[in-house]
């Protein structure tokens, strides 16, 4: 029993004091190890957030330059369409101001040779043949009629043979050069307007359209009252005497206008 509680007032003691410590040193380097651990954990972590964020840099510098390259060739792609619009917009005025003043020439000397038909043929119907020579009937088929020299040769041997059926001849050769005239001139004013459209505005075209459709119409309706005036009944002929009065007076006349108007108005330079 002595021994027992010698043993606890010595050894023991001593004993429990040495466990102390080593507890106290275990507890110490434990916790030296935890501290070095979190640490070196930490510096993992910021080295990861590091690499993290500077591969988020580099991608969004990536991206900030592939859309600042987009940026830049959509901005060439703009300056070039630009460039083409003001270019076709410029060659569009110059050929407008080209086409417009030639357009209106050969619907104004279609207008003429139609107009005037009906004046030409009766002064045609009422030129003196009968007081020509040959000589002069001669210069007068060079200069006006322009006769093949076949067709030429044949009038003269009637005019000596027949005279006054030579004169109906002349006469009607003549009405017939006059028609084809007219028609010649409408077609190539119809045939300008057909090739050049594409310089036309709307407004424009379709002024020229209704006036070279107007003009065909008087052209015809000439030549139908002429060939058919002596089969024509009253009626008839006082219908299509209006008809020809109202396209005289009234409707060609305003067409006329409405062109020269629209030209006049896209061709002025606050317009071009």
């Amino acid at each position: 029993m002595v021994e027992l509680i010698n043993y606890f007032k010595n050894d023991f003691l001593k004993d429990i004091g040495g466990l102390a410590l080593l507890v106290t040193v275990l507890v110490y380097l434990s916790r030296l190890m935890a501290q070095q651990v979190f640490k070196k954990n930490m510096e993992d972590y910021k080295k990861g957030i590091s690499k993290e964020m500077a591969d988020y840099q580099k991608e969004i510098t990536k991206e900030t330059a592939d859309h600042q390259k987009e940026i830049s060739r959509d901005l060439e792609n703009l300056k070039y369409q630009q460039q083409k619009n003001f270019k076709d917009f410029e060659l569009f005025t110059s050929k407008k101001h080209e086409k417009y003043p030639e357009m209106y020439f050969h619907l104004e000397t279609a207008y003429s040779y139609i107009f005037d038909l009906q004046q030409k043929i009766e002064t045609g119907r009422s030129y003196p043949f009968e007081k020509l020579n040959e000589e002069d009937l001669n210069l007068y088929i060079d200069n006006d009629l322009k006769l093949m020299s076949s067709d030429k040769q044949r009038i003269l041997e009637k005019w000596r043979d027949n005279k006054p059926a030579a004169i109906d001849e002349i006469r009607k050769i003549d009405k017939n050069a006059q028609y084809e005239i007219a028609f010649e001139k409408w077609t190539e004013a119809s045939n300008y307007y057909i090739c050049n459209q594409l310089y036309f505005t709307d407004v424009v075209s379709n002024a020229c359209n209704v006036m070279r459709n107007n003009l065909h119409e008087y052209f015809k309706l000439l030549g139908t009252n002429d060939l058919r005036g002596t089969e024509m009944n009253e009626l008839d002929s006082y219908a299509s005497n209006l008809n020809q009065q109202m396209f005289k007076e009234d409707v060609l006349p305003n067409n006329r206008i409405s062109v020269r108007t629209e030209m006049q108005k896209e061709l002025r330079i606050g317009n071009t």
